[in-house]
């Protein structure tokens, strides 16, 4: 719109080289949180690989909104493998990993605003607490799936019934998380970095 185009245009050079800098890097850390449950389905999946093929999987999912992406990395990754059902695991895990890290940071952020700024609105509070609870009881139900599947009637599910293969691996779902971390820590920063840039609040744009 005008007004965004206007905001834009109030912005330094080095302000929005920064932010595209930050973005970039973001995204690189997103490739990284999607690669390693992947790897464990196709060891030799690499890293610019699965990166290329979700930027074609953004472009087509600019011109066909309903899961354009998607639908590019599992018709590629079927081509390497990946079965359907090691595909929505991985993704699954991926996007929990990614909802407890958002929320990890945005309890950050407001913890900072608290103590810099003072109290903020109740409403603030029951979100970031509110969406770290349930990013919490996903990532444990996420967790418990497999055992279920192996004594109860889920089974019978013909997607389900694949699940007691898979499994959450310790070390690689702590790698999802600290790089989903990292990536909304550069969001955190880049949205800080606009927000002083346009209403000297960083600690308010981060967190919003």
């Amino acid at each position: 719109t005008r007004d965004e185009l206007v905001s834009i245009e109030r912005l330094s050079f080095w302000t929005l080289s920064a932010a595209c800098i930050l973005q970039f890097l973001s995204q690189l850390f997103l490739n990284a949180s999607m690669l390693l449950p992947l790897r464990t389905c196709v060891r030799r999946l690499g890293f610019w690989e699965l990166y290329i093929v979700r930027t074609g999987g953004l472009l087509v999912g600019s011109l066909v909104p309903i899961a354009g992406g998607v639908a590019v990395r599992l018709a590629y990754l079927r081509q390497r493998g990946v079965t359907y059902a090691d595909f929505t695991w991985a993704t699954l895990l991926s996007n929990v990993l990614a909802l407890a890290a958002a929320a990890s940071v945005a309890l950050f952020g407001t913890a900072a605003v608290w103590i810099v700024v003072g109290p903020p609105p109740a409403v603030v509070l029951a979100v970031a607490g509110g969406v770290f609870m349930l990013s919490v009881a996903a990532l444990v139900v996420f967790e418990s799936i497999p055992a279920l599947t192996r004594r109860s009637k889920l089974r019978k599910w013909a997607w389900l019934s694949n699940m007691p293969g898979l499994f959450v691996n310790r070390p690689m779902t702590s790698g999802v998380f600290a790089h989903s971390v990292l990536r909304h820590a550069l969001n955190f920063v880049t949205y800080g970095l606009l927000t002083q840039a346009l209403a000297g609040d960083f600690l308010t744009g981060g967190v919003v």
